[in-house]
């Protein structure tokens, strides 16, 4: 029974992830890109819970296939590769179901049948070897269940380059409408496909449109966040990569950025940043997971913070803003980082060259 509630929230979540968006085959963080996405929306809510049932899974697994395998051992019945496998290839199988819902994130694939299969394969071997007669000549069965264990462990290594190369087969309809835009599409009809890196780049700097596209994306999406949770990443991408996309960098463009990354550093509150680093009494959760979410998007723009400070846009009092609040903590996130470094390093240089 606590075998099937654990697998219930455990299907949930990958239900959940594969409806977050069509796939990502650009995503090379698989999981843990979509754990940044939860975090940001839901607090690390979903992460925890993810990890949670994850770790609880593999406890009632191991519950379930350890014991009856010691017990065969003990009594002389177990095959050779009974205790290589409860000991050795049952956790790295539960490994394998994490890395493979990476991949069906990316490609929406046929790696997701290892994260489907493993659990409930691992619970009805164990349920059937606890019973008398599984104690004694079981070899056969036992056989073909390592077997496929072994299988699945291994399956998402080349289930990563199948599914990658017949991604594009399987998603017909979705090629199909990206093939007919046009230089007269928008760049909101682009951002709908910005999975297709190298081609989606191409198609967007041949937008005619771009330009005020661009001031008008950022000014009405990022600033006034009218978008939702599934759609926020893609302007999130838009402004990271405007360097990118032979973009003028017009009075109107690095006012409407500008106000993007004012926005975003409102969001860094040094306070609470200060009382985690010390490990005091943080005064508000919510606060600190805006404050490293926010650090994060910065840390991402910061090609383009390069770009426009290059064309003479005007960002100092944000970016000083940045570093004074960046700085007193920098030290204690040595070891964590999450971008401080870098963003005050890139901070430091446009003050010596600009």
């Amino acid at each position: 029974m606590l075998f099937l509630l654990a697998c219930v929230p455990y299907w949930l979540m990958m239900e959940l992830i594969s409806g977050m968006r069509c796939c990502d085959p650009d995503n090379n963080g698989g999981l843990f890109r979509y754990f940044s996405w939860t975090a940001k929306e839901f607090g690390g809510v979903l992460e925890l819970l993810f990890a949670f049932n994850v770790i609880l899974l593999g406890i009632l697994l191991a519950f379930l296939l350890i014991r009856p395998v010691m017990r065969r051992s003990t009594s002389g019945h177990a095959a050779p590769w009974e205790s290589f496998g409860a000991f050795i290839l049952f956790p790295l199988s539960l490994f394998s179901s994490v890395y493979a819902l990476g991949l069906y994130e990316r490609y929406h694939g046929w790696a997701i049948a290892v994260p489907i299969l493993v659990p409930p394969l691992i619970g009805l071997y164990g349920m059937w070897a606890r019973f008398p007669h599984a104690r004694h000549d079981a070899d056969v069965t036992s056989a073909v269940f390592w077997g496929a264990m072994l299988v699945l462990t291994i399956a998402p290594l080349p289930l990563a380059s199948l599914d990658a190369w017949t991604y594009p087969d399987r998603e017909p309809e979705r090629t199909a409408k990206f093939l007919r835009l046009t230089p007269d599409s928008t760049l909101v009809d682009y951002l709908a496909f910005t999975d297709r890196r190298e081609e989606w780049f191409e198609g967007v700097r041949r937008v005619k449109s771009r330009q005020t596209d661009a001031v008008m994306l950022l000014q009405e999406g990022l600033l006034k966040n009218r978008y939702s949770w599934k759609e926020r990443p893609q302007f999130e991408w838009l402004s990271s990569n405007l360097w990118d996309l032979d973009l003028e960098a017009t009075p109107s463009l690095c006012e409407a950025f500008h106000e993007v990354l004012r926005d975003e550093t409102a969001k860094i509150d040094p306070i609470s940043l200060s009382s985690w680093s010390s490990r005091g009494p943080i005064r508000s959760s919510t606060a600190l997971t805006g404050s490293f979410t926010a650090i994060t998007d910065v840390w991402a723009q910061l090609r383009t913070i390069k770009w426009l400070a290059s064309k003479h846009c005007d960002l100092s009092d944000t970016l000083t803003d940045i570093e004074t609040k960046l700085r007193p903590v920098s030290s204690a996130y040595a070891a964590r980082d999450y971008g401080i470094t870098a963003i005050l390093n890139t901070l430091a240089k446009l003050r010596q060259t600009h």
